[in-house]
């Protein structure tokens, strides 16, 4: 279930001699469950989304986290579909690395996004990459001293994008103003009425529909033609995702109770069916 930007990076890594596992999910997304049936004292990493971009699973990351660190192995996170529309602590979910990228629900620039690394592992890295300003006194420029810095700088390669910075910082600010919490509140508000609807309207959840599972993310089953769905959608300029033959929703704070109705009113009814069966 996980976005390919979470898996590539771990395959190309078997060329190196590492072992990649791609396991199951357990009901949209990774449990701890599924993780004690696949993970065995070789296990070094293990790298999830935080809200799982095709079903919304979203994570439990403080269990996750506490099985890491019972078990010596990194905790990976990819953020992307969770910060900027519900509360993250990396130190209460024990989180080794996180990685985000600046669009989706941080409504930042493409092209930018940051990684968080916890402090105590920087001198455990050697990064794969040096540039101009990776090391210590940089500004000496013909003083060729590989000494990388003492923090998260030691990433960083060469000019940055400022104004994509600029714009990334931006939206964040705006976004903070607003409280996270009382976004995750307002969005979870408008996806049960999304998915209320969509129900008596005999469309298909695919999304995990325990509390806990829940995020600002529903896919739907569209029966029949998926493509002419989508187009009615678009037609009536409601910005909507197709992901394999699902239709997936994805309201944000300025989304408004009105417009989430628009999505029912004009997919109008279908026949008799039922969700998909987690696995």
């Amino acid at each position: 279930m996980e976005f390919p930007a979470n898996v590539y990076p771990w395959m190309n890594l078997q060329r190196k001699g590492i072992e990649a596992r791609c396991i199951p999910h357990d009901g949209g997304g990774l449990t701890v469950e599924a993780l004690e049936r696949y993970a065995d004292e070789r296990t070094r990493v293990v790298a999830v989304s935080a809200v799982e971009f095709l079903t919304g699973f979203k994570s439990d990351l403080p269990a996750l986290g506490a099985w890491c660190r019972e078990h010596e192995s990194y905790f990976v996170v990819d953020g992307i579909q969770a910060l900027g529309v519900t509360p993250l602590d990396v130190q209460a979910c024990q989180i080794d690395f996180l990685s985000c990228g600046g669009p989706k629900w941080l409504m930042g620039p493409k092209g930018q996004g940051f990684i968080y690394c916890r402090q105590g592992l920087l001198d455990e890295i050697q990064p794969p990459f040096a540039g101009c300003i990776s090391v210590s006194g940089w500004e000496n420029w013909r003083d060729y001293n590989l000494t990388f810095l003492p923090d998260a700088r030691r990433f960083e390669l060469g000019s940055a994008n400022t104004i994509g910075q600029i714009g990334l910082l931006a939206a964040v600010r705006f976004l903070m103003e607003i409280g996270i919490p009382a976004i995750e509140r307002w969005t979870l508000h408008l996806t049960d009425m999304l998915i209320e609807d969509l129900k008596q309207r005999n469309y298909g959840i695919i999304s995990n529909l325990e509390p806990k599972r829940r995020s600002a993310i529903v896919s739907f089953i569209v029966p029949g033609d998926v493509d002419e769905a989508f187009q009615k959608l678009t037609d009536a300029k409601i910005v909507a995702s197709k992901r394999e033959q699902y239709i997936r929703i994805s309201p944000h704070c300025y989304n408004t109770e009105e417009e989430i109705a628009r999505v029912g009113e004009v997919l109008g009814n279908v026949g008799q069916i039922s969700s998909l069966p987690h696995r």
